[in-house]
Order: C-alpha cells, then structure tokens, then sequence
C-alpha cells in the first residue's frame, strides 16, 4: 500500500469517528452529513463544500492533504462527490457474521460458480430477495429512495433525480416513503409464463367447489382435515 493510500485510509478512519461520534451512523445517518455538507444542494459535494466540512468536523489539515482526501472520494473524478461515494467511503465494514451471511447467499444463487451473479442467476423470488438484501444498506427490510439509486447505480443503471423519484413513487405503492420487499417483487418479477398460468388456473378451479370465481371459507373447509394435524392428535395446544 502506498504512502498516499495509508493517508487515504488514516483520514477515511478518522472522519468516520467523528461522525460516530456525533451519532451519524447507518445510512440515514450519512445521509444527514451529505446533506450538511452539501451546502448549495447540488447533490454533490465540491471541494469548497468539502473543506469546510472537514473543518467542521474538527479535522485540521494541510491543502495538499484535504486535497488527496478529496480525490480519494471523489472515485468517478467527477469534480464532486455524490452520496454513494461519501457513502462508500465512511460506512463501518461489515463484520464477519454479516460477511459470511451475504457471501453464503451469494454462494448460493452463483448457479455456475463463475463468481459472478448474471440475470439468469437472479431469476426468480429468491434472486430478488438477494437483490433486495444487497440495496437493503441499514438492513431495516425496507428501502428508501438513497438505497434504491445507490442499489441502481451498482447495476450501472444511473438516471436523472426526476425519473428516480418517479420510479421510487411507482414502486412505493402504500405511500409510505419506503419499498418494502413485496412492493418491490412485484414490481420487478417476470410475468409467469403460459404454463404456469394453465396450473394456477386448474388448481383454482379445483378448490373453487361452487364455481363462483371466488374462493371463501365453505370452498376449503372439506380440504384440510384438523384431526389429522398434530396439534390436534396429540392436544398440543
């Protein structure tokens, strides 16, 4: 590792502790950071913005250093660093219980062992809760729009703020500022094919006794025997 990547490093740390310090941790907690450092509300920190920050945040340095420090963030070179760089950069690393949870998911849905996950690895429910888990960044089963831009970008699916917000609101059905992960499935789930839709129907139409297009209560009452369940064989209650 080179002289300027330990520096790199050793100012990351340290702003990092500052902000937990003030208890800016997780992503809503970084995301209030971006937005005090941000001050023109641009989304996107320049190096002005970004001096005073450090300078706020209590870490004194040299041009030369805050200068580095910047560049360092600022990975697309951009002139301006956006939130899922700052992100990024100061998000405590996972520890090594969540580490192995998501590489043996990972594992997992890596169908041809290539060590990498392509869409047809993805297909499917389960494929979509390992998505969903990956944008899922404070682990609160349930994304907001910072996660879902973050969660797109790591796709190389980048958009314009207008169509973000117009895509988060369509997927957000209930209105509740967050995508919970069936909001989310249904949105992105392939449409079943013919066959699967012939399955469904006939197992329909099995339980539907009456043939009223509905299935109530009287139409799976003589389909599950209770006696033979074993809370009730062994009066398990």
């Amino acid at each position: 590792m080179s002289d300027d990547s330990r520096t790199v490093q050793l100012l990351i740390g340290a702003l990092r502790e500052q902000c937990l310090l003030k208890g800016h941790n997780g992503i809503r907690g970084l995301g209030l950071v971006f937005r005090r450092m941000d001050i023109d509300f641009s989304k996107g920190i320049v190096y002005p913005e970004f001096r005073i920050a450090i300078d706020r945040y209590g870490l004194k340095m040299s041009e030369g250093y805050s200068k580095t420090f910047f560049n360092a963030l600022d990975k697309d070179k951009s002139g301006a660093i956006d939130f899922a760089e700052l992100m990024n950069a100061l998000r405590s690393p996972m520890n090594e219980r969540r580490t192995n949870v998501v590489k043996e998911a990972f594992d997992n849905f890596d169908v041809n062992s290539d060590g990498k996950l392509s869409l047809d690895d993805l297909r499917g429910i389960r494929g979509l809760g390992v998505v969903f888990r990956t944008m899922d960044l404070d682990c609160s089963r349930s994304l907001v729009l910072d996660e879902l831009r973050i969660g797109l970008d790591k796709f190389g699916l980048r958009m314009a703020d207008n169509y973000l917000k117009t895509l988060f609101d369509s997927i957000d059905k209930d209105k509740n500022g967050k995508i919970d992960f069936l909001e989310f499935m249904k949105a992105l789930r392939s449409p079943m094919n013919n066959k699967r839709i012939a399955v469904i129907s006939e197992a329909f139409d099995k339980l539907d006794t009456n043939n009223d297009g509905v299935l109530d209560v009287d139409d799976l009452k003589g389909l599950y025997l209770c006696v033979l369940h074993s809370f009730y064989m062994f009066s398990i209650v």
